[in-house]
C-alpha cells in the first residue's frame, strides 16, 4: 500500500493579545503617626494669640491626619462674645460710656477750676444790660481794696462791656454768689444819705463799657425817684471820692463852662447837660475833662459813669 502523502494545512495563528504595561503607580507617602508632632509656631507680635494658634494648628493636624474635613477652627474668645451681643446694645453702652467720661471731666474741671484765676471764674448772673464778659470780684471788707480790684479787671480784655460783680466766698476760693446792693453798699461806705442807700433797689450792676476810653460804670435802681434824686443831689461834693480809684482820681477843682467862656475853677460842682434828650450833671475836670456823668432813665434807674459817650451808648443798652 503506497504511503500516501497528506499534505496539511498550516492554521494562521491569530496575532498576539495588545497587553499595555502596566500604569505607573507613584510611591505612597508613609502613614502619618498616630502622635501629632506640632511643630514650634513663630513668634508672634502678641503673647495673647500664642496659645490660641497653637490650639488651632493642633487641632488641624490632627484633622488632616486622621481624614476628618469640615472642621472648622472656633472663632476668639473675643470675637464669640461680640457676635453674641446685640449691635443696639453695644451702642447703648458706647454711649453710656461716653456719657460718664464727660461728666467726670465736667466734674473735675468744675471743681478745680484748671488753672484759671477765681476771680475769671463767674456763673451766669443777672444784668441790666447786655455784656460781653462777666468777672468775678471778691466783696472782702476793705472798700479800698474792693475799688481797687474793680479798677484792675476793668481795665483788662478787650470785651465792649464787661460786668464786674463783687462776689461773696463761699469756700474760701471760688468767689461765685454775687453780693447784694445793701452788701457793696456796707463795704464801700459812700458819703451818701442813708435814705437814699435804702431806697435802692436790690438790681445793681456795675462794670466797665469801650468807647474811645474805657468808662467805668454803676446802674443803680431805685422804686422811689424823690428820695433816689435828692439823695444823688446829696452825694455829688463827694461822689468822685468815693468812687475813686475806679472813676480816676478825685476830682478836687471843677471847670464851670456856665461862665461866660472863661477858664475859671471852682470847688467840686456839677453842671447840668442834656445827653440825647435826657438831662444829666456832669462833673468836669480842671482843664475841663468830662469826669462823671450821672443821669436817669426812666423814673427807675440811675446810670452813673465818666462820659457823655459812655452814657449815650450805654442807655441804649438798657433792657
Amino acid at each position: 500500500m503506497a504511503d500516501v502523502h497528506t499534505e496539511t494545512t498550516p492554521v494562521s495563528e491569530p496575532p498576539p493579545r495588545y497587553i499595555p504595561p502596566p500604569a505607573y503607580t507613584p510611591p505612597q507617602p508613609e502613614p502619618a503617626p498616630t502622635e501629632v508632632f506640632v511643630p514650634q509656631e513663630p513668634e508672634l507680635t502678641t503673647p495673647e494669640e500664642l496659645p490660641e494658634q497653637r490650639e488651632q494648628s493642633a487641632l488641624s493636624r490632627i484633622a488632616q491626619s486622621r481624614g476628618i474635613e469640615g472642621i472648622e477652627t472656633a472663632p476668639r474668645t473675643e470675637e464669640r462674645i461680640v457676635q453674641g451681643i446685640p449691635t443696639n446694645f453695644l451702642v447703648i453702652v458706647t454711649v453710656a460710656g461716653i456719657a460718664i467720661l464727660g461728666g467726670m471731666l465736667t466734674a473735675i474741671l468744675f471743681f478745680t477750676g484748671g488753672n484759671e484765676s477765681p476771680l475769671a471764674r463767674a456763673p451766669s448772673i443777672p444784668s441790666l444790660l447786655p455784656t460781653d464778659a462777666v468777672v468775678a470780684i471778691p466783696l472782702g471788707s476793705d472798700r479800698n481794696a474792693l475799688l481797687m480790684a474793680l479798677t484792675a479787671e476793668g481795665s483788662r480784655g478787650e470785651a465792649r462791656v464787661t460786668q464786674l460783680y463783687p462776689a461773696r466766698s463761699l469756700d474760701g476760693a471760688n468767689f461765685t454768689t454775687p453780693a447784694t446792693t445793701e452788701e457793696i453798699f456796707t463795704v464801700l461806705a459812700p458819703r451818701a444819705p442813708g435814705a437814699f442807700i435804702r431806697s435802692l433797689g436790690p438790681e445793681t450792676m456795675i462794670g466797665t463799657l469801650q468807647t474811645t476810653t474805657r468808662a467805668p460804670f454803676i446802674i443803680l435802681t431805685s422804686n422811689t425817684f424823690d428820695v433816689a434824686f435828692a439823695g444823688m443831689l446829696a452825694w455829688e461834693p463827694a461822689m468822685s471820692t468815693d468812687l475813686a480809684p475806679f472813676f480816676g482820681a478825685p476830682v478836687a477843682e471843677s471847670f464851670d463852662p456856665n461862665k461866660g467862656g472863661r477858664t475859671e475853677t471852682t470847688g467840686v460842682q456839677f453842671s447840668d447837660t442834656r445827653v440825647d434828650n435826657v438831662s444829666v450833671r456832669v462833673l468836669y475836670g480842671a482843664t475841663g475833662t468830662e469826669r462823671i456823668v450821672y443821669g436817669f432813665v426812666g423814673r427807675n434807674t440811675i446810670l452813673i459813669t465818666t462820659t457823655k459817650e459812655a452814657f449815650g451808648a450805654l442807655r441804649g443798652l438798657l433792657r
